[in-house]
C-alpha cells in the first residue's frame, strides 16, 4: 500500500526508511484518507479485472477488451466506429486500439473499411462472428461481475460506489 511517508512509486507495504523524514511534507500536500482510497482503487480495479479475466479465459474466451470494443460497435447504429472513437470509448492508447483492432479483424470478429474516398480514413464494423461471440462472453461475463462485485456488494452499497466513482470521473 502507498503510505504518507513515500512517494508513490514505491507501493509497498512496509515505510522505507530513507523516506521518513518527508513524511510532514507529503502530509502537507496530501489527504491520508484520499491517498488511501487512491491506493486501494490501484489495488482493486486490476485484482478484479485478473480475476474476471482468468473466468473468461478458463471458458476459452478471448480477454474483456474484445468483448468492451465489440459492444462499442454493437452499441452504434451503423455498427461501426472510427479507430479514433475505439480508442476514445475503451481509453486506450493508439497502439493498443490498432493491435486490437487488428486482432478482431484477423479472428473473423470485426471488418476494415477503407475510405474510398480517402484512403488514411477507416471505419471498423461489428461482423457477425463478432456478435456471436459478444453473445457467448457476456454469460461468462456477466456472472463473473455478478460473484465478485455483485454478491460482495449489497444494492445500496453498489448505488453508493457508483456515485463515488461518478464524482471521480
Amino acid at each position: 500500500l502507498i503510505t504518507m511517508d513515500m512517494p508513490t512509486r514505491f507501493p509497498v507495504a512496509e515505510r522505507p526508511a530513507a523516506y521518513a523524514h518527508r513524511r510532514g511534507q507529503i502530509e502537507a500536500y496530501f489527504d491520508r484518507t484520499a491517498v488511501q482510497a487512491w491506493a486501494r482503487l490501484l489495488q482493486v480495479a486490476p485484482t478484479l479485472l485478473s480475476t474476471v479475466e482468468a473466468e473468461l479465459k478458463q471458458a476459452g474466451l478471448p480477454p474483456t477488451q474484445w468483448y468492451d470494443a465489440l459492444a462499442a460497435l454493437e452499441r452504434e447504429p451503423q455498427q461501426s466506429l472510427t479507430p479514433g472513437e475505439i480508442e476514445q470509448q475503451l481509453l486506450l492508447t493508439q497502439c493498443t486500439t490498432s493491435r486490437l483492432i487488428d486482432r478482431l479483424v484477423a479472428e473473423g470478429h470485426a471488418l476494415r473499411v477503407v475510405n474510398p474516398d480517402d484512403r488514411r480514413r477507416q471505419s471498423v464494423h461489428l461482423s457477425p462472428a463478432g456478435k456471436a461471440l459478444i453473445a457467448r462472453m457476456w454469460p461468462v461475463y456477466a456472472g463473473a461481475i455478478k460473484r465478485h462485485v455483485g454478491q460482495k456488494l449489497a444494492p445500496d452499497d453498489a448505488q453508493v460506489l457508483i456515485r463515488i466513482l461518478e464524482k471521480l470521473a
